[in-house]
């Protein structure tokens, strides 16, 4: 009897030892899915560089259709110049899609937007209202304010930026 009852304990501790073993596997696997799931979309985040007067900033654009065109003209040249001490604009060699895009935004300092009916760049240094056409891409991650400084008719190039 007791060797019934010893076998009989051994069995179910190693159905429990089995269970719990599963359960241990199953919520590590789901985990390990997690991780490469934010690692993946971390890697995918569009970056470039901005370099303005010697000076390298980097931004992150969002997966809209419009910063994915804008990122695909990269390397890109720009003269910015200064609009209503608000933004610096400049125009494009050619126009982004929008679609899939809200009918228009509010803008951040900081934010790079492109404004669809003038077909150019914007880059806010202070908070903009609501403006209907314009198409949040991205931001500045940090330094957005060295644009309240810089001279009219400033040179900038936008590159990929590969970490």
């Amino acid at each position: 009897m007791k060797r019934l009852f010893l076998l009989m304990f051994l069995l179910l501790s190693g159905c429990t030892v089995n269970q719990n073993t599963y359960e241990n596997i199953e919520e590590s696997t789901s985990q390990t899915a997690t991780i490469q799931s934010r690692n993946n979309l971390e890697e995918n985040v569009m970056r470039l560089l901005l370099t303005i007067n010697e000076q390298n900033y980097t931004i992150s654009l969002n997966n809209s259709q419009a910063a994915i065109d804008f990122y695909q003209m990269m390397p890109l040249d720009l003269t910015l110049s200064d609009f209503n001490q608000t933004e610096k604009v400049a125009d494009l060699p050619k126009s982004l899609r929008i679609d899939g895009s809200p009918s228009g935004a509010a803008a951040q300092s900081g934010q790079l937007a492109y404004y669809a009916p003038w077909e150019n760049l914007a880059i806010f240094y202070q908070d903009f209202r609501y403006g209907e056409g314009l198409v949040i891409l991205g931001e500045i991650d940090q330094g957005a304010d060295m644009l309240r400084n810089l001279n009219q008719n400033v040179e900038i190039t936008f590159s990929q930026l590969n970490e």
